[in-house]
């Protein structure tokens, strides 16, 4: 019988899985990329403006930045959710083409496996395995690479005569964001190690990201703090400063100000939820 809640926690890779019942929730992509596959049950997926219900066997997929939420509607759901950054590939695939799925469409990108999840069971058997002895990285990402390969397959059967134009400039720009996050990150930095113009890598995030550098960057370092907040017992204080913010006072204002809540009532919304 598989554990209702299973996880693999690391920086640069989350996998998650969970059967069990569940209530609504909101999910905000930072700078990783999302993969959430449904084994069983019902759920909808929201945007601002639309509502998709997903079937079992099919998989959502999302760059960063967007934002919308599952709907469980307090009812069963099995489900297998990946986060990961791009720098994971970084040593696997050169040019980030394996990320081209994430960014065929703006909002709602579903994949369809034909045989339900059968397409994907092997890639899964091996990821849940890894999850429930507690395996190692490797065990991880070997079946976690499975699975990406094989939502690139499916992809270019659904659109065959589509070209395929990965933004890979963006993928880089956020894979070295990504690794240096926590530290002072200036456009001419960023241009030296991505051989990119600072005018080139600002169009590059507004295009993808419909943000400005600044604001990419607040909203990984703001996401990540969430995040730790959750997974995590530091203190608020040791959050802000590994987070990259210089006072708590800035990080206190700016989380308030970008999630609508601030750190502390973040942190009581955790402690409440575990009662």
């Amino acid at each position: 019988m598989v554990q209702k809640f299973l996880n693999f926690v690391q920086t640069d890779i989350i996998v998650l899985y969970r059967n069990d019942v569940f209530d609504k929730r909101e999910k905000r992509n930072s700078s990783h990329y999302s993969m959430f596959i449904l084994l069983d049950g019902t759920c909808s997926i929201n945007y601002k403006n639309f509502i998709h219900y997903l079937k079992p066997g099919e998989v959502h997929i999302a760059h960063s930045n967007e934002v919308f939420y599952y709907d469980f509607n307090n009812t069963n759901a099995e489900f297998l959710e990946i986060h990961f950054s791009a720098s994971l590939l970084r040593n696997f695939d050169e040019n980030y083409d394996l990320l081209q799925p994430f960014y065929d469409h703006k909002h709602l990108k579903i994949l369809t496996s034909k045989g339900g999840s059968y397409e994907f069971q092997s890639g899964i058997d091996a990821l849940l395995k890894a999850l429930k002895t507690r395996s190692s990285r490797a065990f991880v990402l070997a079946p976690f690479l499975e699975l990406i390969c094989e939502l690139n397959y499916l992809y270019e059967e659904a659109q065959p005569n589509k070209l395929k134009e990965t933004d890979s400039n963006f993928a880089k720009i956020i894979s070295y964001i990504d690794n240096h996050l926590y530290e002072k990150l200036l456009l001419d930095d960023i241009s030296q190690h991505v051989f990119l113009s600072k005018k080139c890598i600002c169009q590059t995030i507004k295009k993808n990201a419909d943000m400005t550098f600044l604001q990419l960057i607040s909203h990984g370092r703001f996401s990540e703090a969430k995040k730790l907040i959750y997974i995590t017992n530091m203190p608020l204080q040791r959050i802000a400063k590994r987070c990259g913010f210089d006072t708590y006072s800035t990080f206190y204002r700016g989380y308030k100000k970008f999630f609508g809540i601030s750190p502390k009532e973040e942190l009581d919304k955790k402690m409440s939820n575990k009662n």
